[in-house]
């Protein structure tokens, strides 16, 4: 096994934040140790399945303008490319709070049918007249029960968070085969581990994520499942992973892709981010983090382990907003909390929505500069 990474009593679950500070400072913990085996297989070896929980408190969705012409791109795509229309059945596994099933339906007008699975939805179960269902559990073959055909699985940013893909994907390939359906087409996404690498993004390793793919390992897992990939490839700025697949084919299609060297360590980069940030930053401004997902998160964890406090820590989503974040016990503020009196140092955490950040500033009228987690600063 390769070290790659490795960070101890980290909490189990970023994208939880509470209600009540001390409940936020016990949350808890795991240790992360990511690791590459010999295939190119990367995963945190210290993971443990008992210790997560998904329920109604775990909050991933992004309101950003942004991120919502994003998913709009995803649905127009996935609309033309599987001709989905009033005869359709989608099923999402992993929908999370069914935010991209709600805007197929209420934005790009999808008139067919859709089955959302998650154990931490929140809201109606049947929505859309009755074409949408959500369903609050972990998916079994008994949602297959009543369905006599798919049109589309839908697997966006669950593969991830479940140990041994592998195994995962063949039982599931495996139920859609004992139901005799055939040729149905799958969309993957997930993380792309070679972003990560390349932009030394340490601030996107954490607990929940027990898997780390490159498009070559996803690609394995798909054919280990006996899978046929159609097309692999990257999106949202190169971070994400779009695989499509298809499951109990008929195809006769076989991709290539070469295996990526992983070869960095990062237990010396965060100590060197530290240290630009020290350099970077002047003396007499205001630290901000931008961004309280997952990014932010472990990137304000490890500013803490070198006695580095952040003033303000920002999020637009008004879920998040006032409460506290897991281990730290910081408050969430909202962008409208930062004070237009002092001379602001802001990190945004997500590339993709550093023109979206400074756009805010300028309109609250912000004395601010605008960094990225390594510390370069952005102009527009």
């Amino acid at each position: 096994m390769t070290l790659i990474y490795k960070a101890n009593n980290f909490p189990i679950l970023q994208n939880r934040v509470y209600q009540d500070k001390f409940d936020a400072i016990n949350c808890p913990k795991g240790n992360i140790v990511i690791e590459m085996d010999n295939s190119g297989f990367v995963s945190n070896s210290e993971f443990d399945e008992s210790k997560m929980v998904y329920d109604q408190e775990y909050d991933n969705s992004v309101p950003s303008d942004f991120f919502i012409k994003y998913y709009e791109r995803i649905g127009k795509y996935l609309i033309e490319k599987y001709h989905l229309n009033e005869t359709s059945t989608i099923l999402d596994i992993g929908c999370g709070k069914g935010t991209f099933l709600n805007l197929l339906y209420d934005s790009l007008k999808y008139k067919g049918k859709a089955i959302g699975i998650d154990p931490s939805y929140e809201g109606n179960l049947i929505a859309n007249n009755g074409k949408l269902t959500f369903v609050k559990e972990y998916f079994n073959e008994k949602h297959l029960e009543e369905i006599n055909s798919v049109s589309l699985v839908l697997l966006r940013h669950t593969l991830e968070h479940i140990p041994y893909p592998k195994a995962f994907l063949k039982e599931l390939f495996y139920i859609f085969e004992s139901k005799n359906l055939t040729n149905i087409p799958i969309f993957i996404e997930v993380p792309d581990l070679d972003w990560i690498m390349e932009n030394k993004a340490y601030w996107d390793f954490f607990y929940e994520h027990v898997n780390y793919f490159t498009k070559s390992s996803l690609l394995d897992c798909i054919e280990d499942a006996k899978g046929i990939a159609t097309e692999i490839k990257n999106e949202f700025g190169s971070q994400y992973i779009w695989a499509e697949a298809s499951i109990n084919s008929s195809l006769n299609k076989k991709l290539q892709i070469p295996l990526k060297e992983v070869s960095f360590d990062f237990s010396n980069e965060i100590k060197e981010n530290v240290n630009k940030l020290k350099m970077a930053i002047a003396p007499n401004t205001a630290l901000a983090i931008w961004g309280m997902a997952s990014k932010g998160i472990i990137y304000t964890l490890h500013l803490k382990e070198y006695n580095i406090e952040p003033r303000y820590l920002i999020d637009i989503n008004s879920n998040k907003q006032n409460k506290y974040i897991p281990l730290l016990g910081y408050q969430i503020l909202a962008p409208e909390n930062l004070p237009k009196d002092k001379e602001l140092s802001i990190i945004c955490m997500n590339p993709n929505y550093y023109k979206e950040i400074y756009d805010t500033c300028v309109r609250l009228a912000l004395k601010f500069t605008l960094y990225t987690p390594n510390l370069e600063q952005i102009n527009f």
